[in-house]
């Protein structure tokens, strides 16, 4: 289930000791399964030298019962003596009449009773005899005990075969299992103590290992999108470098998601109070525009000066109210502002346009550094068109009073496939405690601005993909930059 799954520390561990173990595991595997192999083989080569040496020591005997200088129970008294002195039971099997039949034993009672054959192994006789082994190691059982036996040719004094030994080993299992639980207990105790070293070791290596990841996962869990986020300090270029990497990215763009979204809550409460704004200036403007008139036309009845003076009032209370109103619909089509349209356009031909009614005006030195080629960006003419405007007259509104203006309009391609718009001015300047206001809505440092102008022209200029900003010089003027992309 999800909610069982191993933690990442866990499954390292893991990972580790199976990766460690296993092969520690196949390897114990192999070396006891050779280890059982080696025991035996040098089991039966004990138990063939044994019966070899025990074959040459009774070959004179058997010789002398052969040529008839000795009996029967001579050659019995020889062998019991020999058995004794090895502590070993034998028998003697003849290869000449009655073939693989007995011919004395250690142990006669064994074969009286008929516990077992008198007669040799078919596979010993066969080995010894037709194939001239020297000596063989066989299986064999009684009933439930399952034993070794060691067979091995007598030689004559001429070389031929004069009989077949055979020793039983009834301890050569017992003897095999005692080596092999001796070599399993030392490579338990061996694999015990590896397995508690490097239980702890991964325990440590892990924790090593994880300790990035647990620090990533600690800032991760404090990351905030109203708080300060400080990006990570790793030194390394492995798969945590790059995980922090991108952690230090994703803040990067986090900030400017924050700041979008900052700006987008801002400028949609300054819609809603540009809104109220416009309703709550236009409403009362009207009748009072049409009060004023109609107090301007009852003063034909008056008389010189007081009519003069009565008018001067009234007109300046028009003005006022001409420009109240002209605030308001700044307002209400702040509030109202489209989502700007993305249509191709020439930028040079727009800019030509836009400049029309400002070349020929003598109250204004007007500058212009445009190429005659076509450039093609995306946005909103209208929009880019109004802002540009806008720039230029807050350029001429910008100039001391009694100044003349002197604009200079450029448009030049950069290096990055972009345009660059430049509306440079000799007015006052921007102060620095008012910089970071410009832009802003409802913001204005004239007398009779709304303060929408610079606000709608940097939502237009982003909307095209493109950034507004601005440098300026206390008393020497102000230059606006405009960048939009090119079509490519």
């Amino acid at each position: 289930m999800k909610g069982r799954a191993l933690n990442y520390i866990t499954r390292i561990q893991l990972f580790l000791n199976l990766a460690f173990f296993i092969p520690l595991i196949v390897i114990s595997l192999t070396s006891l399964t050779r280890s059982t192999a080696d025991y035996k083989n040098e089991t039966e080569r004990e138990y063939l030298a044994i019966v070899e040496s025990t074959g040459n020591n009774l070959s004179g005997y058997l010789q002398n019962f052969r040529d008839n200088i000795s009996n029967i129970e001579e050659l019995r008294s020889s062998i019991n003596e020999l058995a004794d002195f090895s502590e070993f039971d034998m028998d003697i099997f003849s290869v000449r009449q009655n073939m693989g039949r007995l011919l004395v034993a250690t142990q006669p009672l064994i074969y009286d009773k008929g516990i077992l054959a008198n007669v040799i192994d078919p596979v010993a006789l066969s080995e010894i005899k037709e194939s001239g082994v020297k000596s063989i190691v066989l299986d064999e059982s009684f009933g439930k005990l399952n034993y070794k036996v060691a067979y091995a040719g007598i030689k004559s004094r001429d070389g031929s075969l004069s009989g077949i030994i055979s020793i039983p080993f009834f301890g050569s299992q017992e003897i095999i299992s005692r080596n092999l639980t001796g070599l399993i207990v030392n490579i338990l105790g061996i694999f015990t103590l590896i397995f508690i070293g490097f239980v702890i070791l991964s325990f440590i290596v892990s924790t090593y290992l994880t300790f990035p990841l647990k620090f990533v996962t600690e800032r991760l869990r404090r990351t905030t999108l109203t708080g300060i986020n400080e990006p990570l300090q790793y030194d390394s270029g492995d798969e945590i470098g790059r995980l922090v990497s991108e952690y230090n990215l994703m803040l990067l763009k986090l900030e400017e998601s924050k700041k979008a979204l900052a700006q987008t809550e801002k400028e949609a409460a300054w819609r809603e109070m540009a809104k109220q704004v416009a309703h709550e200036i236009k409403n009362p403007l009207t009748p009072m525009k049409l009060t004023l008139q109609h107090l301007n036309m009852r003063l034909s009845d008056l008389q010189e000066p007081e009519k003069s003076k009565f008018e001067k009032s009234i007109n300046s209370l028009l003005h006022n109210i001409d420009t109240l109103s002209d605030i308001a619909t700044s307002f209400s089509d702040y509030a109202h502002m489209p989502i700007p349209e993305e249509e191709k356009f020439d930028i040079v031909k727009l800019l030509k346009r836009s400049i029309n009614i400002y070349i020929n005006n003598k109250e204004i030195e007007f500058h212009t550094e445009i190429p005659d080629e076509e450039i093609i960006v995306v946005g909103d003419p209208n929009w880019i068109g109004r802002s540009v405007s806008n720039l230029i007259i807050n350029g001429i509104q910008a100039v001391e009073e009694g100044v003349k203006p002197i604009i200079h309009l450029s448009l030049r391609q950069t290096a990055l496939k972009r345009v660059l718009i430049t509306v440079e001015d000799n007015g006052k300047g921007i102060h620095d405690d008012i910089k970071d206001k410009v832009f802003m809505p409802n913001f204005s440092t004239k007398y009779s601005g709304s303060g929408i102008g610079l606000a709608i022209a940097k939502r237009a200029v982003e909307h095209a993909g493109g950034k507004l900003w601005f440098d300026t010089k206390i008393g020497f003027g102000t230059s606006f930059y405009i960048e939009l992309p090119m079509l490519n």
